[in-house]
């Protein structure tokens, strides 16, 4: 330990030469090492690098622009590395830099106080925030340079983690707001990519804030609303709708009907990628809601516009949105509510929807309740299995091959209790009621779309008219 000590103190009576070089290249990688070493630096040693720091390169930034430049990007780590919050004497040296760095003419220099805007909160505090601070970050997402602009925008992600969800939602999402405004590609890009962590960070689990989820999720629902249907905005679009899916428990109940449910059906009709990444967080949702309206109102949306739609690609996502459903909810309320419609699909005029319905007869058969009860539908999923048989397509025929060794597989295992199905179980049957199979008995995607017994007549559930399983399955797009 006191042989790394002495390593130590002289790396630093190193670096301050090397901060004196002639050479910029040596004074910016001398730069660097400083801030990589900061944080194991004795007080006496690190307080002389900061020293010197100071005497070469902040007292000669006018003189040497470029060196502006470098200290402008290693000024939040180089602070940070003191331990901050810093004190006073500290602050002063190094803070008139970045305060004065908005109104600098080199766009660089003031991409790289943007970059460091988390360091700068750190080693300033919060208690030197809104006085001091906030101005400049201000300044900057204002910036006429849209880099400048995009690095805020990536930097609100360490902002966020500096200040926790409480101040978050005072200094950051009004920065989130405006940033969620610009039309800027590269602006669009940078708040889209930090929106995954950003929205658990403002509005986490816990703790509840409805109008900052309110704000929040609406502003980033108007996003997504803003760039569908721009096929070169698919990303953006990705990123966003995977920032709602990571948010569920986040948002109070009335923003998640009113506000994130709407816009995740939308996305649903997007590119292949988001419209699964947009289902997914739909049934995420729904499986986090405690209202057993919204959830038959929304399984009912699902059935009329995904199911039977008339666009084979969208009967494609409900296929693959039955797997999410299975990972979410108990074999029990697969079984009541999406059995006949997997069997209407079996049906379906396009090929890659049979193949995707095929897949999922074995996981069908796991949900029946056998040797014991429902004989019935086994037999038709035997049916539905032995038309398929028939099927001219060859990847048909492949899909067959595959569901026979499913069925087999499930077969054996049938009687096998999943721990994980009784718990969700139990709590669909606390939300609607027990038991489960009289409560949603009428619910089915398939046959017919009713509400719950207890839904009211007048509800959206009550009103949906036949499904085309009388009058065969729906025509291909």
């Amino acid at each position: 330990e006191a042989a790394l000590r002495e390593r130590l103190v002289s790396i630093s009576d190193e670096l301050l030469e090397l901060l004196k070089d002639e050479e910029i290249e040596v004074r910016d990688a001398a730069l660097g090492a400083a801030v990589a070493v900061m944080p194991l630096l004795e007080d006496k040693s690190a307080e002389q690098v900061m020293k010197g720091v100071k005497e070469e390169q902040y007292n000669k930034a006018g003189e040497r622009p470029r060196d502006s430049e470098f200290l402008a990007r290693h000024l939040g780590p180089l602070l940070v590395g003191r331990g901050g919050p810093v004190d006073d004497g500290t602050w002063d040296y190094f803070f008139p830099h970045a305060e004065k760095t908005p109104e600098s003419d080199d766009a660089d220099a003031r991409w790289a106080c943007a970059f460091n805007l988390p360091g700068i909160l750190r080693a300033g505090g919060k208690a030197r925030y809104s006085s001091l601070i906030a101005p400049v970050v201000e300044a900057l997402a204002k910036d006429e340079d849209a880099f400048v602009r995009a690095q805020v925008a990536k930097s609100l992600v360490g902002m966020a983690t500096e200040f926790g969800a409480r101040d978050s939602a005072i200094h950051v999402v009004p920065l989130l707001l405006t940033l969620l405004k610009d039309q800027a590609p590269e602006v669009m890009v940078a708040v889209a990519a930090g929106l995954r962590e950003l929205c658990p960070l403002i509005a986490p689990k816990g703790i509840p804030d409805s109008a900052c989820a309110e704000r929040m999720a609406g502003a980033v629902c108007r996003f997504i609303g803003s760039i569908q249907g721009q096929h070169t905005r698919w990303r953006e679009e990705l990123n966003a709708v995977e920032a709602l899916g990571q948010s569920v428990g986040c948002f109070t109940g009335p923003v998640v009907q009113g506000t994130v449910l709407p816009a995740l059906l939308h996305s649903m009709g997007s590119s292949p990628q988001v419209a699964l990444a947009a289902g997914t967080a739909f049934v995420r949702y729904l499986r986090e809601s405690r209202s057993a309206h919204l959830r038959v109102d929304m399984c009912n949306k699902l059935g009329r516009e995904f199911c039977r739609s008339p666009l084979f690609s969208k009967r494609l996502l409900f296929c693959r949105l039955c797997v999410v459903v299975l990972e979410h909810f108990s074999r029990q309320f697969f079984r009541i509510v999406f059995a006949d419609a997997v069997l209407e699909l079996a049906r379906d005029p396009v090929p890659m929807v049979r193949c995707r319905a095929c897949a999922l007869l074995p996981m069908l058969k796991r949900c029946l309740r056998l040797p014991t009860g429902d004989q019935t539908l086994l037999e038709r999923v035997k049916t539905a299995l032995d038309t398929l048989r028939q099927d001219k397509d060859r990847q048909v025929a492949a899909a067959v091959a595959l569901a026979d060794e499913g069925m087999r597989e499930a077969g054996l295992r049938q009687g096998e209790k999943d721990p994980a199905s009784e718990e969700r179980l139990a709590d669909e049957e606390r939300v609607h009621g027990a038991p489960l199979d009289r409560k949603v008995s009428g619910l089915s995607l398939g046959g017919g779309l009713h509400a719950l017994g207890q839904m009211p007549k007048s509800s959206t559930a009550s009103k949906i008219h036949k499904s085309p399983a009388a009058g065969g399955a729906p025509k291909a797009a």
